[in-house]
């Protein structure tokens, strides 16, 4: 009785709204009979089938027109007599080829779709040889709802016949949904996937290239994957190592597997070289891979055979080249460049081959890409210096700097181009400075300088040339052998004479040569003093002399006077 009421009570609330025209009567069989103009708007029978539009229901409620799922809602949609509910229009089935989880698989125009993983039994590849919100309902009806139109639902969709299941094809038919045949197989144009397993299978595909767990193949035991066509073959071992064997042809046959812009990983066997990272353009186009020539980065090119270029913008651009870096060109024939803005060609473009070229990143200006200036050279951009440690625990070593702006490592010297941990050093203005700190130096002896004076006078000193210098060039000074013999200076080493030892030899031979100076010189004024005093005596001497011929002339004369005249 509550179902009669429940499906008869909207009829009775549209029955108490019929225009006056319409008129409610008595008719056999029926409870209630609402007719207009001979034809009948509502019938209820008394077997409790309600009839809207129809004076012939045979079924609980039977619709002659459309039935609004606006005014007409089922408590959770419309039940079917398979149980089935249904809460909104049916529409056609719909896929997408694209890995969208959780929707239907439909296949492209070429046949191909995309999936996350596929588990099969087997897969055969044809001709190919790669693998590749909840609403209140208002009508429950127990038996079947009829209608002759269809129903309209809430979101203005009408359906005209019952939903069924989505239902596809096992055959490679495009923009068609996939269906397993009695087998549980189908074919597909394409077919991407995250993953593919493949349960108790050994073997994929049976054409030119064959995917298999090979264990005749030699030190193939090991593997899961294994791709070959004829003696070229791909594979992938238990502990994820991967084998790659191809023929090398120099590219003649073997073309490069790709070309033009992208990011890749890629081996070419036809020049056996390899590519990893992304470019923008040509770079990893067959006419900018060398043969057996290695390229990872940005935008890098290794066009040179036996060349390598890694980093940013870097080109290995001839035979047995090495370019790393950013923005760094290695043209000059088995050069190496290395760091930032760094070319083994000259400023003006012309290649400099056996060439080690290296920039630091102390400039960012466009254009300031160090160069060198002839072959087999090596140039270095290092603007705080360049140290070279000869000792694990960075003791000892020598550096170069830029002579103003740095400090030694070692010693506080702030205006040298080179410097050595000893604390020698070659200044800024040219000179080359000893280190004679007395702080490390020990064994001081006191030195004759008569004695070093003596001993030089047995060195011989002449001029000469340096063998490997031309003639013209001359040079003065003493033999190392001779000057070992005389001094005993330098330990062992007769070959050769340090500056400071020929510097300490001429100081004492000076100072000795300044104290002998200065004793004669004391002698000779001494000497002066006595010939200044012997000469007053002589000048004393003379004037008494002087005066006594005066007086005997003035005798002769008086004489002569006083002789008798005859």
């Amino acid at each position: 009785m509550k179902l009669l009421f429940r499906a008869i009570l909207p009829a009775l609330l549209c029955a108490a709204a019929v225009p006056a025209a319409a008129r409610a009567q008595v008719v056999p069989d029926s409870v209630v009979a609402v007719t207009k103009n001979g034809e009948t708007l509502l019938r209820v029978n008394v077997d409790g089938r309600v009839g809207i539009g129809t004076s012939t229901p045979d079924r609980k409620l039977t619709v002659n027109g459309s039935v609004g799922a606006d005014s007409v809602v089922a408590a959770s949609g419309f039940k079917f007599p398979d149980g089935t509910v249904q809460t909104t229009a049916a529409v056609a089935a719909s896929g997408t080829s694209s890995n969208v989880p959780n929707t239907l698989v439909k296949r492209d125009s070429t046949g191909s779709f995309a999936a996350g993983k596929a588990t099969l039994d087997s897969l055969a590849v044809a001709g190919r040889s790669a693998l590749g919100a909840t609403s209140t309902g208002r009508l429950s009806a127990s038996d079947t709802v009829s209608t002759s139109v269809g129903i309209k639902f809430g979101d203005g969709s009408v359906q005209t016949t019952a939903a069924t299941s989505a239902t596809g094809t096992s055959a490679n038919t495009p923009n068609t949904l996939v269906q397993r045949d009695a087998n549980g197989s189908f074919a597909a144009g394409k077919a991407t996937l995250d993953s593919l397993a493949v349960a108790g299978r050994t073997t994929l595909g049976s054409g030119d290239v064959i995917v298999e767990r090979v264990s005749s193949l030699a030190n193939d035991a090991d593997s899961i994957l294994t791709v070959r066509n004829g003696s070229n073959r791909f594979r992938v071992t238990r502990n994820a190592g991967v084998l790659a064997v191809g023929t090398f042809d120099s590219g003649s046959s073997n073309s490069v597997p790709i070309e033009g812009a992208g990011t890749r990983m890629m081996w070419y066997p036809g020049k056996a070289a390899f590519r990893a990272g992304a470019i923008n353009g040509t770079q990893w186009d067959d006419a900018n891979i060398g043969s057996y020539s290695v390229a990872m980065g940005t935008d890098v090119r290794a066009l040179g055979d036996y060349a390598f270029a890694g980093g940013a913008r870097a080109v290995a651009a001839n035979s047995g080249t090495f370019a790393f870096g950013e923005d760094v060109t290695a043209t000059g024939a088995n050069s190496v460049v290395m760091g930032y803005k760094a070319s083994s060609s000259t400023g003006a473009g012309s290649p400099r081959l056996g060439t080690f070229v290296f920039g630091d990143r102390s400039t960012s200006a466009t254009g300031d890409t160090v160069h060198p200036t002839i072959t087999n050279s090596a140039t270095w951009r290092v603007a705080n210096g360049f140290y070279i440690y000869t000792a694990s625990n960075l003791a000892s070593g020598v550096s170069f700097q830029s002579g103003s702006s740095t400090t030694s490592p070692w010693c506080s010297i702030a205006n040298a181009m080179i410097s050595a941990s000893n604390c020698a050093y070659l200044s800024s203005g040219g000179t080359w400075t000893n280190s004679s700190d007395v702080n490390r130096k020990h064994g001081f002896a006191a030195v004759s300088g008569e004695d070093v004076l003596a001993r030089l006078r047995s060195v011989p000193i002449s001029t000469w040339t340096y063998n490997g210098e031309a003639d013209r060039v001359r040079h003065l000074g003493p033999m190392a052998q001779d000057f070992h013999a005389a001094f005993g200076l330098g330990g062992s080493d007769d070959t050769h004479i340090a500056t400071v030892d020929a510097d300490g030899v001429a100081l004492a031979a000076a100072q000795a040569l300044d104290a002998r100076t200065t004793g004669q010189a004391w002698t000779i004024a001494r000497q002066q003093e006595t010939i200044a005093a012997q000469q007053r005596t002589i000048d004393a001497q003379g004037r008494e002399l002087a005066e006594l011929r005066a007086r005997l002339d003035r005798l002769e004369a008086a004489v002569t006077a006083a002789a008798p005249k005859p």
